[in-house]
Protein backbone atom coordinates (compact mmCIF):
# COMPACT_ATOMS: atom_id res chain seq x y z
CA UNK A 1 0.00 0.00 0.00
CA UNK A 2 2.93 2.46 0.75
CA UNK A 3 4.45 1.77 -2.64
CA UNK A 4 0.84 2.80 -4.22
CA UNK A 5 0.96 6.05 -2.11
CA UNK A 6 4.31 6.99 -3.53
CA UNK A 7 2.95 6.76 -7.31
CA UNK A 8 0.51 9.43 -6.51
CA UNK A 9 3.11 11.62 -6.78
CA UNK A 10 3.79 11.24 -10.45
CA UNK A 11 2.06 12.58 -13.10
CA UNK A 12 -1.03 11.08 -14.10
CA UNK A 13 0.39 10.06 -17.96
CA UNK A 14 3.23 7.72 -16.80
CA UNK A 15 0.83 6.46 -13.41
CA UNK A 16 -1.79 5.32 -16.54
CA UNK A 17 0.76 3.46 -18.38
CA UNK A 18 2.03 2.17 -14.55
CA UNK A 19 5.90 3.38 -15.79
CA UNK A 20 6.21 5.92 -13.59
CA UNK A 21 9.28 6.42 -11.39
CA UNK A 22 7.54 5.79 -8.30
CA UNK A 23 5.32 3.05 -9.72
CA UNK A 24 6.50 -0.22 -8.14
CA UNK A 25 7.73 -3.31 -10.19
CA UNK A 26 6.10 -5.52 -6.95
CA UNK A 27 2.79 -3.90 -8.02
CA UNK A 28 0.98 -4.98 -11.06
CA UNK A 29 -1.30 -2.62 -12.06
CA UNK A 30 -4.32 -2.75 -14.85
CA UNK A 31 -7.31 -0.62 -15.80
CA UNK A 32 -5.45 2.50 -14.28
CA UNK A 33 -8.01 5.71 -14.27
CA UNK A 34 -6.78 8.72 -13.16
CA UNK A 35 -9.06 11.34 -11.62
CA UNK A 36 -8.02 14.95 -11.32
CA UNK A 37 -9.73 17.63 -9.87
CA UNK A 38 -9.63 20.90 -8.12
CA UNK A 39 -6.09 20.95 -7.18
CA UNK A 40 -6.87 16.95 -5.60
CA UNK A 41 -6.11 13.57 -7.47
CA UNK A 42 -6.61 10.37 -6.99
CA UNK A 43 -6.07 6.67 -9.36
CA UNK A 44 -7.97 3.59 -9.63
CA UNK A 45 -6.86 0.03 -10.92
CA UNK A 46 -7.21 -3.72 -10.23
CA UNK A 47 -4.27 -5.33 -8.68
CA UNK A 48 -3.91 -8.43 -10.20
CA UNK A 49 -1.58 -10.34 -7.74
CA UNK A 50 -4.05 -9.54 -4.85
CA UNK A 51 -7.14 -10.21 -6.81
CA UNK A 52 -8.30 -6.47 -5.61
CA UNK A 53 -9.38 -2.94 -6.89
CA UNK A 54 -7.69 -0.32 -4.95
CA UNK A 55 -8.38 3.21 -4.90
CA UNK A 56 -5.23 5.93 -4.12
CA UNK A 57 -5.49 9.17 -3.13
CA UNK A 58 -2.81 11.71 -3.42
CA UNK A 59 -1.76 13.59 -0.36
CA UNK A 60 -0.75 17.11 0.26
CA UNK A 61 1.33 18.62 -3.01
CA UNK A 62 0.63 22.42 -3.10
CA UNK A 63 0.57 25.08 -0.95
CA UNK A 64 -3.17 24.78 -1.99
CA UNK A 65 -3.31 21.00 -0.17
CA UNK A 66 -2.05 22.81 3.06
CA UNK A 67 -4.31 25.55 3.31
CA UNK A 68 -7.39 22.85 2.82
CA UNK A 69 -5.23 21.15 5.50
CA UNK A 70 -4.88 24.21 8.12
CA UNK A 71 -8.75 25.22 7.50
CA UNK A 72 -10.54 23.61 10.28
CA UNK A 73 -13.71 24.55 10.01
CA UNK A 74 -16.01 22.18 10.44
CA UNK A 75 -19.37 21.12 8.90
CA UNK A 76 -21.98 19.05 9.74
CA UNK A 77 -22.14 15.13 7.72
CA UNK A 78 -23.86 12.23 7.37
CA UNK A 79 -27.01 13.06 9.14
CA UNK A 80 -28.76 11.35 6.42
CA UNK A 81 -27.07 7.91 7.41
CA UNK A 82 -27.93 8.07 10.63
CA UNK A 83 -24.91 10.11 12.23
CA UNK A 84 -27.35 13.31 13.38
CA UNK A 85 -24.05 14.94 15.46
CA UNK A 86 -20.91 14.12 13.18
CA UNK A 87 -19.25 17.05 12.27
CA UNK A 88 -16.36 16.79 9.66
CA UNK A 89 -13.11 18.67 8.42
CA UNK A 90 -14.73 20.85 5.58
CA UNK A 91 -11.65 20.97 3.69
CA UNK A 92 -11.16 17.54 3.13
CA UNK A 93 -14.80 16.50 2.49
CA UNK A 94 -14.71 18.75 -0.09
CA UNK A 95 -11.54 17.88 -1.49
CA UNK A 96 -13.26 13.95 -1.60
CA UNK A 97 -16.05 15.36 -3.37
CA UNK A 98 -14.32 17.45 -5.85
CA UNK A 99 -13.04 13.84 -6.67
CA UNK A 100 -16.37 11.33 -5.99
CA UNK A 101 -17.88 11.36 -9.35
CA UNK A 102 -14.23 10.19 -11.08
CA UNK A 103 -12.90 7.72 -8.60
CA UNK A 104 -16.76 5.75 -8.20
CA UNK A 105 -17.21 5.86 -11.55
CA UNK A 106 -13.88 4.22 -12.32
CA UNK A 107 -14.29 1.79 -9.21
CA UNK A 108 -17.52 0.41 -10.60
CA UNK A 109 -16.19 0.38 -13.93
CA UNK A 110 -13.78 -2.02 -12.74
CA UNK A 111 -16.37 -4.40 -10.29
CA UNK A 112 -18.16 -4.33 -13.81
CA UNK A 113 -15.34 -6.54 -14.97
CA UNK A 114 -14.00 -8.13 -11.79
CA UNK A 115 -16.99 -9.01 -10.08
CA UNK A 116 -17.22 -10.12 -6.38
CA UNK A 117 -13.43 -8.42 -5.87
CA UNK A 118 -12.55 -6.59 -2.24
CA UNK A 119 -11.79 -2.54 -2.62
CA UNK A 120 -9.03 -1.25 -0.99
CA UNK A 121 -8.58 2.23 -0.10
CA UNK A 122 -5.49 4.06 0.84
CA UNK A 123 -3.96 7.77 1.35
CA UNK A 124 -0.97 9.89 3.07
CA UNK A 125 -1.97 12.64 4.24
CA UNK A 126 -4.66 14.81 2.95
CA UNK A 127 -4.88 11.34 1.16
CA UNK A 128 -5.61 9.58 4.25
CA UNK A 129 -8.57 12.17 5.48
CA UNK A 130 -10.05 11.65 1.63
CA UNK A 131 -10.07 7.83 1.76
CA UNK A 132 -12.14 8.26 5.02
CA UNK A 133 -14.97 10.20 3.28
CA UNK A 134 -14.53 7.44 0.33
CA UNK A 135 -15.21 4.60 2.50
CA UNK A 136 -18.38 6.10 3.78
CA UNK A 137 -19.61 6.87 0.59
CA UNK A 138 -18.61 3.22 -0.72
CA UNK A 139 -20.45 0.96 1.80
CA UNK A 140 -23.18 3.23 3.40
CA UNK A 141 -24.17 5.10 0.26
CA UNK A 142 -23.20 3.20 -2.81
CA UNK A 143 -24.18 -0.48 -0.71
CA UNK A 144 -20.67 -2.02 -1.90
CA UNK A 145 -21.58 -5.82 0.31
CA UNK A 146 -18.31 -5.77 2.05
CA UNK A 147 -16.53 -3.56 4.07
CA UNK A 148 -13.39 -1.68 2.01
CA UNK A 149 -9.86 -2.41 3.23
CA UNK A 150 -8.28 0.28 4.59
CA UNK A 151 -4.63 1.32 5.21
CA UNK A 152 -3.34 5.34 5.74
CA UNK A 153 -0.43 6.77 6.59
CA UNK A 154 0.33 10.38 8.57
CA UNK A 155 -3.85 10.87 8.21
CA UNK A 156 -4.96 14.18 10.41
CA UNK A 157 -7.74 13.95 12.31
CA UNK A 158 -11.08 14.01 9.65
CA UNK A 159 -13.79 15.26 11.82
CA UNK A 160 -14.97 15.74 15.54
CA UNK A 161 -15.44 12.61 18.26
CA UNK A 162 -19.17 11.67 17.16
CA UNK A 163 -17.85 10.98 13.19
CA UNK A 164 -14.90 9.21 15.06
CA UNK A 165 -16.91 6.59 17.21
CA UNK A 166 -19.76 6.53 14.19
CA UNK A 167 -16.66 5.65 11.78
CA UNK A 168 -15.07 3.90 13.69
CA UNK A 169 -18.80 1.30 14.26
CA UNK A 170 -18.53 0.81 10.70
CA UNK A 171 -15.06 0.13 9.91
CA UNK A 172 -13.55 -1.46 12.85
CA UNK A 173 -10.64 -2.66 10.49
CA UNK A 174 -9.25 0.46 9.49
CA UNK A 175 -5.36 0.61 9.76
CA UNK A 176 -3.80 4.58 10.34
CA UNK A 177 -0.59 4.44 10.47
CA UNK A 178 1.45 7.17 11.83
CA UNK A 179 5.58 7.35 12.23
CA UNK A 180 7.37 9.00 15.20
CA UNK A 181 7.11 12.63 15.12
CA UNK A 182 4.74 13.32 12.00
CA UNK A 183 2.46 16.46 12.80
CA UNK A 184 0.01 15.59 10.50
CA UNK A 185 -1.99 13.48 13.07
CA UNK A 186 -1.52 15.99 15.48
CA UNK A 187 -3.59 18.16 12.76
CA UNK A 188 -6.27 19.69 13.44
CA UNK A 189 -5.95 19.99 17.26
CA UNK A 190 -8.11 18.20 19.96
CA UNK A 191 -8.58 21.71 21.08
CA UNK A 192 -10.83 22.92 18.38
CA UNK A 193 -13.32 19.59 18.78
CA UNK A 194 -11.89 17.17 16.45
CA UNK A 195 -10.20 13.29 17.30
CA UNK A 196 -9.29 10.52 15.74
CA UNK A 197 -10.76 6.86 15.06
CA UNK A 198 -8.32 3.64 15.84
CA UNK A 199 -6.61 1.97 14.69
CA UNK A 200 -3.29 3.20 15.24
CA UNK A 201 0.12 1.60 14.41
CA UNK A 202 2.69 3.42 15.11
CA UNK A 203 6.07 3.43 13.97
CA UNK A 204 9.62 4.45 16.13
CA UNK A 205 11.75 6.98 14.66
CA UNK A 206 13.40 4.71 12.63
CA UNK A 207 10.60 2.39 11.42
CA UNK A 208 11.78 -0.58 13.26
CA UNK A 209 9.95 -0.67 16.92
CA UNK A 210 5.93 -0.79 16.25
CA UNK A 211 3.05 -0.37 18.77
CA UNK A 212 -0.56 -1.33 18.08
CA UNK A 213 -2.29 1.32 19.76
CA UNK A 214 -5.65 0.68 21.78
CA UNK A 215 -8.87 0.93 20.18
CA UNK A 216 -10.04 4.19 21.37
CA UNK A 217 -8.12 6.46 18.68
CA UNK A 218 -6.41 8.75 20.65
CA UNK A 219 -3.51 6.54 22.45
CA UNK A 220 -1.60 8.30 24.75
CA UNK A 221 1.42 5.94 23.97
CA UNK A 222 1.01 6.13 20.63
CA UNK A 223 1.99 9.57 18.34
CA UNK A 224 0.14 11.77 21.19
CA UNK A 225 3.39 10.44 23.47
CA UNK A 226 5.26 12.73 21.76
CA UNK A 227 5.10 16.02 23.07
CA UNK A 228 6.15 18.61 20.75
CA UNK A 229 5.70 17.12 16.69
CA UNK A 230 7.45 18.94 14.51
CA UNK A 231 8.74 16.16 12.13
CA UNK A 232 7.99 16.98 8.44
CA UNK A 233 10.69 14.22 7.52
CA UNK A 234 8.74 11.68 9.89
CA UNK A 235 5.66 12.88 7.31
CA UNK A 236 7.56 12.16 4.08
CA UNK A 237 8.89 8.93 5.15
CA UNK A 238 7.04 5.67 6.01
CA UNK A 239 8.91 2.61 6.72
CA UNK A 240 12.46 3.68 5.14
CA UNK A 241 10.15 5.37 1.91
CA UNK A 242 10.02 8.78 0.54
CA UNK A 243 6.16 9.58 0.12
CA UNK A 244 5.80 13.14 -0.79
CA UNK A 245 7.14 13.08 -4.12
CA UNK A 246 7.67 11.09 -6.84
CA UNK A 247 10.76 9.37 -6.42
CA UNK A 248 11.94 6.19 -7.05
CA UNK A 249 11.47 2.88 -4.76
Amino acid sequence: MLALNAASQCDAGPVRAWNCTACSANVSLHGINVTDNDGHSAYVGYDAELDQIVAVFRGSLSVQDWVTNLDVLKTQAYAELGCDECYVHKGFLDAYWSLQPGVEASIFALLELYPNRTIALTGHSLGAAMAAHAAVSLRLVRNLPLEPYVYTFGQPRTGDAAFARWHGAYFPGWLRVTHWNDPVPHLPPQEVGFAHFAREIWYDHASEDVIVCNGGGEDEDCSLSVAVAMGWTSHCNYLGHPVCQCLAW
